[in-house]
C-alpha cells in the first residue's frame, strides 16, 4: 500500500487506541515496510506507532502477527510486546513449495534457465525466508511425485521432536 494509506490507517488507530503496532513484509523483498515507516513518522501520534520489519513474508509473517495478538491479549504494554514480537522474530522460519517456477520466470525473480534446469532434473525448488529477511532457494524437492510427502519429510529434518512448534 501507498504511505497515505498507511497514514490514514495509523492516524485512525492510533485516535482509538493507546499504541499502533505495524507489523510488515521483509523489507528486503517489499518496500511496504519502508513506506509504513514513511507513513509513522508524519502521524500526528507517531511517538504511539511502532513499526516493524518481520523480515518474514506468508506464514511467518501471519505467525508473527498471531504472537503479538496473543502479547497484546496477555495485556502487554507495547514496549513490552515490541520487545517479544523483535525476539520472536529469528525463530521464525518460512519454506514454501513450488510445484513451478513459471510465475517466478514471468514476473523476472527467477532466470528461465533455473526453471529449465528444474524441469530437465525434475526438481522441484522450495522457497525459504532467511533469517535476514532475503527470500530464496531454501532447498529442493527430488522427483515429482508424492510433493507433499517430500515437503513433510524436509521440515521432519529441521524440527528438534523435543521441542514444541506453531506450523
Amino acid at each position: 500500500p501507498p504511505a497515505g494509506d498507511f497514514r490514514r490507517a495509523f492516524e485512525f488507530l492510533a485516535s482509538h487506541h493507546d499504541a499502533v503496532v505495524s507489523l510488515n513484509l521483509t523489507g528486503v523483498a517489499s518496500g511496504t515496510r519502508q513506506a509504513a515507516e514513511s507513513a509513522a513518522s508524519r502521524v500526528s501520534a507517531r511517538e504511539r506507532v511502532t513499526v516493524i520489519d518481520t523480515r518474514n513474508a506468508s506464514a511467518g509473517q501471519g505467525l508473527v502477527a498471531m504472537y503479538a495478538a496473543e502479547c497484546a491479549d496477555a495485556g502487554l504494554d507495547v514496549a513490552a510486546l515490541t520487545s517479544a514480537v523483535r525476539a520472536m522474530l529469528p525463530r521464525t522460519l518460512t519454506f514454501a513449495y513450488l510445484p513451478s517456477l513459471d510465475y517466478g520466470v514471468r514476473g523476472g525473480r527467477v532466470p528461465a534457465i533455473a526453471r529449465t534446469l528444474a524441469r530437465l532434473l525434475h526438481l522441484s525448488p522450495l522457497l525459504g525466508v532467511f533469517p535476514d529477511g532475503r527470500v530464496g532457494i531454501g532447498g529442493v524437492l527430488f522427483g515429482q511425485r508424492r510433493p507433499v510427502e517430500k515437503f513433510a519429510r524436509f521440515l521432519g529434518r529441521r524440527i528438534d521432536p523435543t521441542r514444541r512448534y506453531r506450523l
